[in-house]
């Protein structure tokens, strides 16, 4: 028979050890798998008392980390919500997307209901907070929260664009599918213009530890220096991000730089994980000639490298920027989902939130 075991504030040698058990039969993403978890565990584990959630049948099946943090809505509403496989407040948020249980292969809707079970017999929470889903935990969750009468309140999706390379036997042919007509017209004309003008492009991926702080530097560089154009501060300004991206381990990171003769033109900042390229961060050098077109080139350049390599996949974390779209055809949909519990009461809560929301658009209205 199926049952939940929960293990408060598990030291990381634990965590990893059962982590390690479910890695090598399931088909997760990077993002809740060894290379990321071991490094987000390290450093989140510091601040907060995180639990260790074991489902077995009679094996171990599924593993995640719960997060309960108490959350004031509105500043009136005190609520306990739990946060899985992420801690995303208090600039602990790492961006990680294809969440879920770390399942056997198969077994995500026989895990998922038994972690709705364990939940709906709970009376200690109030909201399930379970941010960027894959597909197939998606479904999951959302029937075992049906079989068990738990209230799903709210529903988001979006799409993380990403290129297919085992579809196409060759660069040309994927180029046709990918890029339209007017994209490869823009590259071309931006490669022929870097070459005239700057020099001949190069695709560089640092290895050694010097090359990978090196290309770090410039990519912080650059990309704090165009969000601050726009007002914001960007990734790089919250030191926990940093710290925790600068600890993964080398071998899953790529850090590819593109430079026209000795000029920069961007850096990205990619893991590689069974095949499957993630785009996670970038900077860029932008002439004032909009006809260069930086990120577009080197967005290019770095998946037909991988393609090259015998990648099977490049990809953009969620959101469908244009840019994204316009040369990624295939989409993956990542879905946030808000569940909560039967036996707690919302109807204040929820009618403040409709009072308040008329209120604000009848204001917003007489502007």
């Amino acid at each position: 028979m199926a049952e939940v075991e929960i293990i408060q504030n598990p030291s990381y040698e634990q965590v990893m050890a059962y982590w390690r058990q479910l890695s090598g039969v399931s088909r997760a993403a990077i993002f809740i798998k060894e290379p990321w978890v071991s490094p987000w565990y390290k450093l989140i584990s510091q601040h907060h008392s995180p639990q260790l959630i074991l489902i077995k049948n009679p094996e171990l099946v599924a593993i995640a980390i719960l997060h309960r943090q108490v959350v004031w809505l509105r500043h009136v509403f005190r609520r306990q919500h739990i946060f899985l496989n992420e801690m995303p407040l208090f600039g602990n948020n790492m961006v990680i997307e294809y969440n879920g249980l770390l399942c056997r292969d198969g077994h995500e809707a026989m895990a998922w209901s038994v972690l709705c079970e364990w939940l709906a017999q709970k009376s200690d929470w109030h909201e399930l907070r379970l941010n960027t889903l894959d597909n197939v935990n998606f479904a999951a969750a959302l029937a075992g929260a049906k079989q068990q009468s738990l209230i799903v309140h709210d529903i988001e999706t979006q799409t993380a664009p990403l290129i297919k390379f085992n579809e196409h036997s060759d660069w040309a042919a994927l180029e046709s599918v990918h890029f339209s007509a007017n994209r490869l017209y823009q590259i071309r004309r931006c490669i022929k213009l870097y070459e005239k003008n700057t020099g001949s492009i190069e695709l560089s991926v640092a290895k050694s530890s010097l090359d990978r702080a090196h290309a770090w530097s410039e990519l912080e560089r650059l990309h704090s220096h165009y969000w601050q154009g726009k007002g914001k501060a960007g990734s790089f300004s919250n030191p926990q991000w940093k710290a925790f991206h600068e600890s993964i381990d080398a071998a899953y990171v790529q850090l590819v730089s593109i430079k026209a003769g000795t000029e920069l033109i961007g850096v990205l900042y990619n893991l590689e994980y069974q095949g499957r390229i993630y785009n996670i961060q970038s900077g860029f050098v932008y002439p004032q000639d909009n006809k260069y077109k930086p990120g577009l080139l080197s967005h290019y350049l770095c998946a037909k490298y991988n393609y090259e390599l015998k990648a099977n996949s490049y990809e953009f974390l969620g959101g469908g920027e244009h840019y994204k779209r316009s040369i990624a055809k295939h989409t993956h949909e990542l879905a946030w989902v808000r569940i909560r519990n039967p036996a707690k009461s919302y109807w204040f809560e929820n009618l403040v939130a409709k009072l308040y929301r008329n209120c604000r658009a009848y204001v917003l209205s007489w502007r």
